[in-house]
C-alpha cells in the first residue's frame, strides 16, 4: 500500500518489477498520494487499486544536483529513459502513453491523474 512523494526512477521501476515477479497486488492508501517514481512501483501490481480519495501524480523525470536543484536530462539520456519506462509500463499491462503524459509536465510541476486517465491507461484496475 503506497503513500509516497516519489524518489528515484530506477528504484520505482525495480520495485514495480519485483512486485510483479512475486504476483502481488498494489494499492494507494486511501487519502494518500502516490507521486512520481511511486507510480512506476504501483504499476507493478497484478491488480492496482486507487481509491477515489487518493491522488496519483506524474511529471517529467529529471536529475538533481548535489544541492537538490532540478536538472533536466540531456536529450539522449531522456530518450533512453523514456524508452525504458515505456517498456516497463507495457510489461506491466499499463498503457505506455502514461510516459508521454508525464513527459509533458515540467519536473517542478505535477499532474494529478483523473479517474478517466487511471482507467484508460489501466494504471488502476479497480
Amino acid at each position: 500500500i503506497f503513500d509516497s512523494p516519489g524518489g528515484l526512477v530506477t528504484a520505482g521501476v525495480a520495485l514495480g518489477a519485483a512486485i510483479r515477479e512475486r504476483g502481488l497486488d498494489t494499492a494507494v492508501k486511501p487519502g494518500a498520494t502516490c507521486a512520481s517514481a511511486c507510480v512506476h512501483a504501483l504499476a507493478g501490481g497484478v491488480e492496482r487499486e486507487v481509491p477515489e480519495t487518493s491522488r496519483v501524480t506524474i511529471h517529467r523525470s529529471h536529475a538533481l544536483t548535489p544541492d537538490g536543484r532540478i536538472l533536466e536530462l540531456p536529450a539522449d539520456r531522456r530518450a533512453s529513459l523514456l524508452a525504458h519506462l515505456m517498456g516497463h509500463y507495457r510489461a506491466m499491462g499499463v498503457d505506455d502513453t502514461l510516459v508521454a503524459l508525464a513527459d509533458l509536465i515540467p519536473p517542478s510541476g505535477e499532474r494529478a491523474l483523473g479517474r478517466d486517465v487511471l482507467a484508460a491507461t489501466r494504471l488502476a484496475t479497480r
